[in-house]
C-alpha cells in the first residue's frame, strides 16, 4: 500500500511498514519495522531516510520542540530496548546519517513486553542524564502496577507532573518539584484504552476519552465532562477543537448524544470510522466525516491536522465546507480568534473560493477579524488584491506599498498611491528599507 498525500505524490514507504510517527521542525518523521527512519518535507517529499536500528522496528520516536534533537527507542526482541538521540544539523562523513549522540538501553527490571517509557506489564521507567554528550544516564523505576499502561503524559512547570493511564486508573505523579518522590495520586478508578489521554498544552490538564464522554483531570481531580456516547479509538487537541477517531458502531440506532448535537450519524453501508472535530467550549461538533479505511494515526503540523489511514492516504480537514460554515458563524458572533480566522482563511484558499473570500473580507460593519492576521493570510495565499483592500481600507499605508511593490509587482500602482498620501507619510515611505 502507497503512501500518498492528498496531492496523489507517492513516497517510497508503505503505510504498512509505519511503526511510529511523530512531527517537529516543520517535518514528519517516520519510524520504520525494519529500523530505518524517514524524513517528510510539508509538499509530502522524502527529504531522507537513515538506519537507526540493526535489530528491531522504530516503536516510539519523538522530535524535541526548538531542538535540531530527534529521539529514537527500537524494539530488540533479543534485548533492552535502545534509546538514540540523533543530531539532525550534525552528519556522520561515512554514512551521511544524522549523528548519533548517544544510545541508552531502557531497562525494565528485567521484566517482559516492553513498550518504550510505558511498559505493559505496569511499570513506568524514567530515564535522566546527559543524552546528548553521552555522559551516562540514570533510569529508575518510578510506578509498578499490575495494569498494562496505556498512556503517559509530561506537563512541565515549576511542578513536572507525569500523568499515567492504565487500563483501570488514571493517576498523576510529580516527578520534579514540590511533593517529588511521593506516591503517584489516583485521579480515577478508570482508565482508558492505548491512545485515548491527551494533554491540553494551554492549562496542563489532561483529556481522556472513553466510551460514554470526554472526562478532564489536572493534578488533583477531576475536571469537567464532555457527553459523547461513541466507541474511540484515539483523541488529539488542535487548537480549540478536540479530534476524536470512533471505531464502526455495532449498535444500528442513532445516539441520542448526536442528536443533541444536531448531527446525524453517517450512513454505514460500509464498515466505516468516524472523525469528529469538537469544540468543546460552546459543546458543538465542528466536523464529522465517515472513513471507509481504517485511521491509523493523526497528526498535527504545519498549522493543519492530517489524518493517516491504512490506505496510506493524507486527508486534510480545514477543506470541509461543514468546518467554513462552522467558523463563519463564530465570526458573526464575535466568537472567532485570531486562530479562527487564520483557519477559515485557509479554508478559503484552499477551495480557491475568491468569491466567499470577497465576500468575508468585504462585509458592512464593524471589523468581525483580526486585521493583521487577514493581510497576512491573504498575502501567503496569493491574494494580494484582496490583501491590497483590506490595507488601503484600514488605513496601513505602509502596507498598502509593500503589498503593491513586493508581491503584485505593480510599481507604476504604488507610485501613484504614495503621489496621493501626505508629504510626511511620503517621505516616511521613502526611508523604509
Amino acid at each position: 500500500m502507497a503512501l500518498t498525500s492528498v496531492r496523489l505524490q507517492s513516497l517510497s514507504v508503505a503505510s504498512s511498514d509505519i511503526s511510529s510517527l511523530c512531527t517537529g521542525s516543520s517535518n514528519l518523521f517516520l519510524g520504520s519495522t525494519d529500523g530505518f527512519v524517514h524524513l517528510i518535507s510539508p509538499s509530502f517529499k522524502l527529504l531522507r531516510s537513515f538506519k537507526a536500528s540493526e535489530g528491531g522496528p522504530i516503536t516510539h520516536i519523538k522530535q524535541i520542540e526548538g531542538t535540531s534533537l530527534l529521539v529514537t527507542i527500537a524494539d530488540d526482541a533479543s534485548s533492552e530496548p535502545a534509546l538514540k538521540v540523533w543530531a539532525l544539523d550534525k552528519t556522520e562523513k561515512k554514512t551521511g546519517a544524522p549523528k548519533c549522540l548517544s544510545t541508552t538501553p531502557v531497562q525494565n527490571a528485567r521484566r517482559p513486553f516492553p513498550v518504550a517509557v510505558g511498559f505493559a506489564n505496569g511499570s513506568v521507567a524514567i530515564i535522566r542524564g546527559d543524552l546528548i554528550h553521552d555522559r551516562g544516564a540514570r533510569q529508575r523505576i518510578v510506578f509498578e502496577s499490575e495494569e498494562p499502561i496505556t498512556g503517559l503524559e509530561i506537563h512541565s512547570g515549576p511542578t513536572t507532573i507525569l500523568y499515567i493511564s492504565t487500563t483501570n486508573r488514571i493517576l498523576a505523579l510529580v516527578i520534579a518539584g514540590r511533593r517529588q518522590g511521593q506516591p503517584a495520586r489516583v485521579l480515577e478508578d478508570t482508565g482508558c484504552a492505548l491512545g485515548c489521554m491527551a494533554l491540553d498544552k494551554d492549562n496542563g490538564d489532561v483529556l481522556v476519552a472513553r466510551e460514554d464522554a470526554i472526562y478532564t483531570y489536572g493534578p488533583h481531580g477531576r475536571g469537567p465532562s464532555y457527553a459523547f456516547d461513541s466507541p474511540k479509538n484515539s483523541i488529539n487537541i488542535f487548537k480549540d477543537y478536540v479530534a476524536l477517531v470512533c471505531p464502526p458502531k455495532v449498535a444500528t440506532s442513532n445516539s441520542s448524544t448526536l442528536r443533541n448535537f444536531d448531527v446525524s450519524q453517517p450512513n454505514d453501508l460500509f464498515s466505516t470510522t468516524t472523525f469528529t472535530l469538537l469544540d468543546t467550549d460552546l459543546k458543538f461538533i465542528a466536523h464529522s466525516e465517515a472513513l471507509v479505511s481504517p485511521v491509523k494515526q493523526v497528526f498535527i503540523e504545519w498549522g493543519d491536522l492530517f489524518i493517516l489511514t491504512t490506505d496510506g492516504k493524507y486527508l486534510d480537514t480545514q477543506r470541509i465546507h461543514n468546518l467554513i460554515e462552522y467558523l463563519e458563524e463564530l465570526h458573526d458572533h464575535d466568537r472567532a480568534t485570531v486562530d479562527h480566522t487564520t483557519l477559515l482563511l485557509n479554508c478559503y484558499a484552499k477551495l480557491k473560493d475568491t468569491g466567499k473570500l470577497d465576500e468575508f473580507i468585504k462585509a458592512p460593519g464593524e471589523l468581525k477579524f483580526d486585521l493583521e492576521t487577514a493581510i497576512a493570510m491573504c498575502r501567503q495565499g496569493g491574494y494580494y488584491e484582496q490583501a491590497a483592500y483590506l490595507a488601503t481600507k484600514y488605513g496601513e499605508n505602509d502596507m498598502v506599498v509593500d503589498i503593491l511593490i513586493e508581491d503584485s509587482k505593480k510599481y507604476a500602482e504604488a507610485v501613484e498611491y504614495i503621489w496621493r498620501l501626505d508629504p510626511e507619510l511620503v517621505r516616511t515611505n521613502h526611508e523604509h528599507p
